[in-house]
């Protein structure tokens, strides 16, 4: 059979199995049964799956380079193309209704998904419970098949996580009800454990129950224990565990690990305090005028920073997680010389602010993603030299505001005497003023918004934070989370 002829057969075979797929739905919500339906739905998925190695026209979608196939679902021979719109300089695709587009890097595990969805909708739904368990081994095997499309360290869309997540949860719940070999047993926990790596509790929440049941029928009280535990903090109702939550042995178990919760916290904040105690007045210049004026400002932020880090490394811990040398590296920041900032200013003819200078000498630049959210704080070689004559200029502000900054004098820029600091975490750009009566303080840029919707170039938090306050604000809003952040600024 010739490619083409592949893709052909495949097409109609496709409209077949969504037909048959969708009379299996009926049948078991309708309560009838009727296993060739079943076996039939099944047949024709193999049957297209054994039609592979085929090959997608590579272009055939005009919005992607991905080999794909567009099929339209109510006549196997049209060949449907994207309608493609232009207006207003803007060009926009879209399927023509009743089709779908199949891409060559994932229909193969789309199809074989599709037969994981029969399976698996007539273990859980079949009225009888002889059909159920019936079907759930078959179930059980196409989920470890499955799962096998996702190579370990892959990277996966969201909508593959969620995939995932179901062949996981139900190679293990179904384990759970039916197995009683503990060598089994364990191995489809290290195959549930593979959805649990990437679970959202948003998403995917079932997961919880069945690794805790799973764990208890192997004995392992103590970790199934400390998944309810998590979940009645955040829930005290949770449906899950309400059964557990009388249970005399976990209300044992909780009363034991609450004692153990209290001591290990004391001896976290111990550790927490001496660590923070070795880095308070331990500076690289400590007599620098500019490091005895701003100590207490950067003793603050290298505490919070010791927070972060051993908050992290805690979590961790409790995770079981292995924290190699390059991730510890993620912490690492990177200090000026007293030689490069005077070396810089010379030949840049830029003034830096004092507690830039600071910062630079005693913590250092970087720590995107760790410390700050997605941009660290810049070194002086990311300062593009192509913006070293606007960062010299006048900053146009007076008395913290720029007046009409939509209609600034010509050759004027509102981020004129500005150094790009990065983005916040609502994405606005965050900028160190250089010069003049805002001299050190960080302004952000919303004017993309417009004037109607209060766009404006303004200070960033509502105190006019200069740059040492900014930062120690950003990394507390770091620990405490970007939805429990303060409210009084845009952080770094």
């Amino acid at each position: 059979m010739t490619n083409a002829e592949k893709i052909n057969r495949l097409k109609h075979l496709y409209i077949t199995a969504e037909e048959l797929i969708n009379g299996v739905e009926e049948m078991i919500n309708e309560n009838r049964w009727n296993e060739e339906e079943v076996n039939h739905a099944i047949a024709v998925v193999d049957e297209m799956l054994a039609l592979f190695p085929l090959t997608f026209t590579k272009g055939a979608l005009q919005s992607t380079s991905q080999p794909a196939l567009m099929i339209n679902l109510a006549d196997a021979d049209d060949e449907p193309v994207e309608i493609v719109t232009k207006e207003n300089g803007l060009t926009t695709y879209q399927q023509p209704e009743n089709t779908t587009v199949l891409y060559q890097a994932s229909v193969q595990t789309i199809l074989e998904d599709k037969k994981f969805w029969v399976l698996n909708y007539v273990a859980n739904y079949a009225r009888d419970e002889k059909v159920q368990a019936q079907y759930r081994p078959l179930t059980l095997a196409q989920g470890k098949k499955c799962i096998t499309n996702f190579p370990e360290g892959s990277y996966v869309a969201s909508w593959q996580e969620d995939m995932m997540a179901i062949y996981a949860n139900q190679v293990g719940w179904f384990s759970c009800l039916d197995e009683e070999d503990p060598v089994k047993l364990e191995e489809a926990l290290a195959l549930l454990e593979k959805g649990y790596k990437i679970y959202d509790p948003n998403r995917h929440k079932y997961l919880e129950d069945t690794k805790t049941r799973l764990l208890l029928k192997l004995g392992k009280t103590d970790e199934a224990y400390k998944i309810v535990a998590v979940a009645l903090k955040r829930d005290p109702k949770d449906p899950d565990f309400q059964d557990l939550k009388k249970d005399p042995a976990y209300l044992a178990w909780a009363k034991k690990a609450k004692s153990a919760a209290k001591e290990e916290e004391k001896a976290y904040q111990q550790a927490l305090a001496e660590e923070m105690q070795k880095v308070t007045d331990n500076f690289r210049h400590p007599d620098h005028p500019l490091v005895q004026q701003h100590a207490a400002a950067l003793n603050l932020i290298k505490r919070l920073m010791v927070t972060v880090r051993m908050d992290d490394l805690r979590d961790k811990d409790q995770q079981g997680e292995t924290v190699s040398s390059e991730y510890l590296d993620g912490f690492k920041l990177r200090t000026c010389s007293l030689k490069q900032i005077e070396s810089f200013e010379q030949k840049s003819g830029i003034v830096l602010p004092d507690e830039y200078k600071a910062y630079l000498l005693e913590i250092g630049s970087g720590g995107e993603g760790v410390y700050y959210g997605n941009d660290g704080v810049p070194a002086l070689s990311d300062l593009p030299k192509s913006d070293y004559k606007e960062i010299a200029k006048p900053f146009p502000a007076v008395g913290g505001k720029i007046k009409a900054p939509y209609k600034l004098p010509a050759g004027v820029k509102f981020t004129d005497g500005c150094i790009l600091l990065g983005y916040s975490h609502a994405q606005n750009a965050l900028y160190l003023v250089t010069n003049g009566d805002c001299e050190g303080e960080v302004w952000f840029d919303t004017l993309q918004y417009g004037a109607e919707a209060g766009g404006k170039f303004a200070p960033a938090s509502n105190k006019r934070l200069k740059l040492l306050a900014f930062l120690a604000e950003s990394i507390q809003a770091t620990i405490d989370g970007i939805w429990d952040a303060s409210e009084e600024g845009d952080w770094l």
